[in-house]
This record gives C-alpha cells, sequence and structure tokens, in this order.
C-alpha cells in the first residue's frame, strides 16, 4: 500500500525536498482568513497523530490555520533516501517549505504574516530552528511553544544548565 491508501480522509500529501510529505490542515472555522499559523512538530516515535485531539480547538481558539507533519522516517511521510537528511533540521526545512506551500496555494492566510510554532520532545528542536530561521528573515515569529522539550539549555557563560546535586544516594 502508498501512504496515501493508508492516509485518512484528512490527510494531505505533497512532494517537498524530494520527500512525499504527510501532513493534516485544520482551518479555523469562522469563515474569517487565520490570523496565524500555527505549525506543530511531533516528538520520537509519534507522528502527526499526537496533535488530533487539539488541533480543531487550536485553530477555532487562535482564528489559526492549524498544520502538522510527519517528520520523515516518521508516519507516512516518507524515508529520505539520504542519510544525510534524517536531521531535525532538515525536518525544519521541510515545514517552512510546507507552509510556504500552503501560502501560495492560498490558504487563506493572506501570506500568513504571524506564525507560531509548537514542538513536544524531539520536535522542540526543529520547531526552534524554524522559529529562529523564520526570524531571521525578518518574518513575524508570534511564539515558540515548546512542550516537554528534548533540548539541553547553555548558560550565557557556557557550559550545559545541570540541577544542583541534592544529598540523595551520595556516598560518604
Amino acid at each position: 500500500f502508498s501512504p496515501q491508501d493508508v492516509g485518512d480522509s484528512s490527510s494531505r500529501f505533497e512532494r517537498i525536498r524530494d520527500i512525499l510529505v504527510h501532513y493534516k490542515v485544520e482551518e479555523s472555522g469562522g469563515g474569517n482568513a487565520a490570523e496565524v499559523v500555527m505549525h506543530c512538530s511531533h516528538g520520537f516515535g509519534a507522528n502527526l497523530y499526537s496533535w488530533e485531539a487539539v488541533k480543531k480547538g487550536l485553530a477555532s481558539r487562535l482564528n489559526a490555520m492549524f498544520v502538522a507533519h510527519d517528520t520523515p522516517g516518521f508516519g507516512l511521510t516518507e524515508r529520505p533516501r539520504s542519510i544525510d537528511d534524517f536531521t531535525l533540521k532538515n525536518n525544519s526545512r521541510i515545514g517552512l517549505e510546507l507552509l510556504r506551500t500552503l501560502g501560495d496555494k492560498g490558504s487563506g492566510t493572506g501570506g500568513m504574516p504571524k506564525a507560531i510554532f509548537v514542538g513536544h520532545s524531539m520536535g522542540s528542536i526543529s520547531a526552534s530552528y524554524s522559529a529562529v530561521q523564520k526570524h531571521r528573515q525578518g518574518e513575524n515569529v508570534k511564539a515558540l511553544i515548546l512542550v516537554a522539550p528534548a533540548i539541553r539549555a547553555k548558560l550565557r557563560g557556557g557550559g550545559d544548565f545541570r540541577p544542583k546535586k541534592s544529598g540523595i544516594n551520595k556516598k560518604s
């Protein structure tokens, strides 16, 4: 079976960076053009269905166009041919190109002037890359939301953030 054969009725597919990408879009449903686009990146071992329970509510409450795609190698998105394409930065590029493609197709966002990027676990890294890239391009990033991020914080002076050790299990 092809990915298109097993996707559900709201599944969409687009070839981006030579990879067939599975994605879903949820419109706000208010009849007005969306004020913001919200792109969500799933965590390791998951897929875009991770967002299924919240996508409609988020789109409606935020008057947003909700977009999520399966990271290459997960869900129904094709596996890249090159091992070099299995990176979170490449997944970020795919997400940004998907948003551009949707904007070019006139998805009711009026050019998508504002963006909210959401990432869960591993997806937080892709979401962060996307937000930084959009910001560097001078585009409006309304928010970056990281849910249980798989990111290690760096301190301003260098080094990693590490919690203070407690006295528990300390050998004398």
